[in-house]
């Protein structure tokens, strides 16, 4: 299961937290034109990484003129197995959106991966993402029903937002 979020127009900024196992993506994008749009992703283990991926490309068109940042964050397990598992997600992961651009560049440049940091938030109009240790709000008694009922039905689903409704 993970959640996505869009963000253009008015969704400027948005933020994650909890991200380990699951792992908290930012993405920001300008648009040869100069349009500026972004993704926030909670991505738990169970997530389709490769349908992700194919939606980021249909999101971020591949322009050599366009530029692109990318920010994954998760906290490694303290259990070897488990940890090993997030690290081959994350490597997953990167790899997979990648392979998705023929033009635009995504490389130690522009990608960046912390496995200490457990929240991340995108601000589209400082035009950055930033990993922090914790978030400032927590998770209300709705977002966590709102998981706990969709991690129990088709847990590799993805499900897309585009319009603010709160902190996820």
């Amino acid at each position: 299961m993970g959640q996505v979020a869009l963000l253009k127009g008015d969704n400027q900024q948005m933020e994650t937290g909890g991200c380990g196992p699951c792992i908290g993506v930012g993405i920001t994008y300008r648009s040869r034109d100069g349009e500026t749009s972004g993704l926030l992703a909670h991505l738990q283990p169970e997530a389709d990484i490769k349908d992700f991926a194919a939606n980021v490309r249909q999101a971020f068109d591949d322009h050599f003129e366009s530029e692109i940042n990318l920010t994954l964050a998760t906290v490694l397990d303290k259990d070897p197995a488990v940890a090993d598992q997030q690290q081959t997600r994350l490597a997953a992961l990167q790899q997979n959106i990648r392979s998705q651009y023929d033009y635009l560049d995504l490389d130690d440049d522009n990608v960046h991966v912390s496995t200490a940091h457990s929240a991340l938030s995108v601000d589209l109009a400082a035009n950055e993402i930033k990993t922090s240790l914790e978030t400032k709000k927590d998770f209300s008694t709705a977002d966590m029903d709102y998981m706990r009922d969709h991690m129990l039905n088709d847990s590799s689903t993805l499900r897309y937002f585009t319009e603010p409704s709160g902190q996820h």
